[in-house]
């Protein structure tokens, strides 16, 4: 495995840049983008610019835009690209032209250092804008995890999370149609890759060391878990479905143990169960404590990210239009979570669109069924069905949750998680790319190939 890991994409040729005009110009013709992006930024501008016509091209890697720029393709005008590995050497070897805006750099000029780092080539020019930003998160259901294990403290390594879920595969999973540690399909050799990345995320070293102990007592945990599901008859690959998930939630399964990628800002403001298909076995299926997660004790906790960006097409004719489209995507209101994430002194609380309204509707709706209710009671009439309605309105009012798409306390928790375990989005490591490309693609069959037992650590 060790051999297939150290094979690598071959070097980006150096191209120049160029210097794209400080004013967006009028719209004249249609522009081309590489698809994935928001859509919102695209309503965003022909909001801006009405009758601007937006074609969309196939998703692109940052490898394969290295090969359109070599034959100077101006086809697209901008690229929405994954920003890992290879982009940032297509960026540091003077592919990506640079976006001089004063507005645009300014702006980047007060991010965190981190974010700036991915967006700046390496003489600190502007070269692409941000599309997205997604955080990795490590989350235990404490109602599962309480009622299975109520004297073991909640796991910190991903080694205990291991031992956890080896006990629950041989003594617990039958007992719990509808749960699954992980709440989905196992793919054997799916996990066997997402460990070895995860190791390589937290461990700082951009390349997966093999002999690393506690990577390979991870490796061997799963092993183990794969093989209890093989005694006892259980899924192991993709193709199969767990009939042990199935149940009639529309919510599909719970979960003992999650990894799941939100983007930047994400409310995790507690919401209440409205809905009994939300509770399993007394617990909601929702009701997730997130927690650093690492290897070691050791290791130095980071908040491992992902971003997407903008780039625009050095050969392009239409760069003053790419220009104006990332001015509008750039504004608060077209997509407040990215615009939150990239920007400190952004704390205001911000409120849904519509909130005012809605929340005047519904107090007048409570009066309304108040004075229903005080009716019926005087007919000698029975008024629950009207104070069942009554409560649903009074508890969305009473709820900050409908008012705010970010409150306080998010913004809040989100930057004090970064003061914590800052951004990595990992630019060093050829391994944590887009998936299925270059180095990533030769860890994806090296993994397989080692859950196949065909190749050794």
């Amino acid at each position: 495995m060790k051999r297939e890991l150290a094979a690598l994409c071959a070097a980006l040729v150096c191209l120049a840049g160029f210097a794209a005009a400080e004013e967006a110009m009028e719209p004249v013709s249609a522009l081309t983008i590489t698809g994935g992006m928001p859509y919102e930024h695209v309503l965003a501008y022909q909001a801006q610019y009405p009758g601007a016509a937006v074609e969309f091209a196939e998703v692109l890697s940052a490898e394969e835009i290295a090969q359109r720029m070599v034959s100077q393709d101006g086809a697209i005008d901008l690229y929405v690209v994954e920003a890992d590995y290879t982009f940032h050497l297509l960026k540091e070897k003077g592919y990506v032209a640079p976006l001089s805006s004063r507005a645009i750099a300014e702006a980047v000029a007060a991010m965190d250092e981190t974010i700036r780092a991915v967006l700046c080539d390496g003489a600190g020019q502007v070269v692409a804008w941000p599309e997205s930003i997604y955080i990795q998160y490590y989350g235990i259901n404490e109602g599962y995890w309480n009622m299975l294990w109520p004297n073991v403290p909640l796991p910190q390594t991903f080694g205990e999370v291991l031992e956890a879920w080896s006990d629950w595969e041989r003594n617990y999973q039958q007992d719990f149609q509808g749960v699954g540690f992980m709440g989905a399909n196992f793919d054997y050799a799916n996990w066997v890759e997402r460990l070895v990345r995860a190791y390589v995320m937290h461990s700082g070293n951009p390349l997966p060391d093999m002999d690393a102990p506690a990577l390979k007592d991870a490796l061997e945990q799963l092993r183990e878990i794969y093989e209890i599901r093989l005694s006892l008859g259980r899924t192991t690959t993709r193709e199969e479905v767990d009939p042990l998930l199935v149940n009639d939630s529309e919510t599909g399964p719970g979960a003992v143990f999650s990894m799941p990628r939100f983007e930047a800002m994400h409310s995790f403001d507690a919401t209440p169960v409205t809905n009994s298909t939300e509770i399993l076995y007394g617990v909601p299926k929702n009701g997730m404590t997130w927690l650093p997660m690492r290897f070691t004790a050791e290791q130095t906790p980071r908040t491992h990210a992902q971003m997407r960006v903008y780039i625009v097409n050095p050969y392009s004719q239409n760069r003053e239009q790419a220009m104006a489209y990332l001015a509008c995507a750039a504004q608060r209101e077209t997509d407040v979570r990215l615009y939150y994430a990239l920007h400190p002194e952004a704390t205001e609380p911000c409120e849904k669109p519509g909130y005012a309204a809605q929340r005047e509707e519904y107090e007048q709706m409570s009066e309304l069924y108040v004075q229903a209710i005080e009716e019926a009671q005087a007919a000698g009439e029975d008024p629950y069905e009207l104070e069942v309605k009554l409560a649903y309105y009074q508890e969305w009012l009473q709820n900050d949750n409908n008012r705010y798409l970010l409150s306080a306390n998010t913004i809040r928790q989100y930057w004090a998680t970064l003061a914590e375990a800052p951004l990595d989005f990992h630019l060093d490591s050829p391994y944590l790319g887009a998936m299925n490309t270059g180095a990533s693609g030769i860890l994806t069959d090296a993994c397989e190939r080692y859950a196949a037992g065909n190749l050794g650590l």
